[in-house]
């Protein structure tokens, strides 16, 4: 039985990944995209995306 994480779950860990990717030295930004596509399934250009923007209701 194979687990997958809500949508919501995604969003969260996204969250909380983003500043420290966005802080990361290229090896390790490289670590930390591995591992969020893994459990994410998400592709990494659209992880780099959504650590990219500006998370919604922040002005």
């Amino acid at each position: 039985m194979e687990k997958t994480l809500t949508r919501e779950a995604k969003t969260q860990l996204a969250s909380s990944l983003r500043r420290r990717y966005q802080a990361a030295s290229s090896r390790s930004k490289k670590q930390i995209l591995g591992e969020f596509v893994a459990v994410s399934g998400y592709h990494p250009k659209y992880a780099i995306h959504l650590w990219a923007k500006e998370p919604k209701g922040r002005t």
